[in-house]
């Protein structure tokens, strides 16, 4: 049994560990010359009045300089959903050095796929105030997470509780989903000013209201960036088989669900399931190979 390729493990290792894995391509059909980068943003955010706060991140966003890649609740935030635009809510934009203007469907336009993203919080309030209960979510089927509560969430199957300390970082991955997460594409959500498609994120509901609870953020997305003027590219790489090993991981992995998991035990259990899954297509095919030479000679005698 064999292992995956040099760039399906790459892809895999920056599924499960976006925030220093290798800057990674999509392994997909076709071929293309591609800049591959990686952006952050990187913050704190709190609970608000009624004791309820949140971090919410667009990994597509992300890619702009002057867009919110992450829309988060401060200390005056009084609501109890998640909202772009209530007061007490601010945006935050990635590091990116493109702007929304230079993407598009034209030649002369740029377009973009998301190759990897991770949201990852810790808290950094005084042992005295941490308490409380903190779901993290990253939406399957990649819908907005704007106008649910910290109850609607917990009601996600794919939604986990965890403990938040000082010392471990707590995770949520990007995992595509659509065909359409896998091609590059120069459009953005006809919300992106307002809403854009923010799909991953944290919810912290404190002990009691009144409560501020502060916590820090990273933010990390690796991008394929095409166009003509673009430059530093490199060919992207095509390995259907160790792709669609990977792509299928994404699907069952518990390393890309919410977790605590480090990033390295997070790289090593993705790579075991997708090499699984690859070992298990080739012996399939192994099997279908064996059986036709087997039928050759039978198949003469008719």
């Amino acid at each position: 049994m064999g292992g995956l390729s040099h760039c399906s493990s790459d892809y895999a290792r920056s599924l499960a560990n976006p925030f220093s894995g290798p800057e990674a391509c999509v392994p997909n059909y076709p071929v293309l010359l591609t800049r591959k980068t990686r952006v952050f943003a990187r913050g704190t955010f709190s609970t608000g009045t009624a004791g309820f706060g949140f971090i919410a991140a667009d990994p597509v966003n992300a890619v702009a300089n002057n867009l919110n890649g992450v829309i988060a609740s401060t200390p005056t935030f009084a609501g109890t959903t998640l909202s772009s635009a209530a007061a007490g809510v601010a945006g935050f934009s990635t590091n990116s050095e493109f702007t929304a203007a230079q993407f598009g469907e034209t030649t002369a336009l740029l377009q973009k796929r998301v190759v990897s993203a991770g949201l990852r919080i810790r808290y950094v309030g005084t042992v005295f105030d941490q308490g409380g209960q903190v779901l993290g979510f990253s939406d399957p089927e990649h819908n907005n997470l704007f106008g649910r509560t910290f109850a609607d969430i917990d009601g996600e199957l794919e939604s986990a509780r965890l403990v938040v300390s000082k010392n471990n970082w707590s995770t949520v991955r990007y995992r595509p989903f659509f065909e359409s997460d896998l091609q590059l594409n120069g459009d953005f959500p006809a919300t992106v000013l307002v809403d854009g498609s923010f799909y991953m994120a944290f919810l912290v509901q404190a002990a009691s209201a009144g409560t501020s609870l502060t916590y820090e953020y990273e933010f990390y997305v690796n991008h394929e960036i095409s166009g003509k003027n673009v430059r530093s590219k490199t060919a992207s790489h095509f390995d259907p088989t160790g792709f669609g090993a990977v792509h299928a991981a994404t699907i069952t992995s518990k390393a890309l669900m919410p977790s605590q998991q480090s990033t390295g035990e997070s790289e090593k259990t993705f790579l075991t399931t997708a090499t699984q899954y690859l070992n298990e297509a080739v012996s399939f095919g192994q099997t279908l190979w064996n059986v036709g030479k087997m039928a050759a000679p039978l198949l003469e005698l008719l």
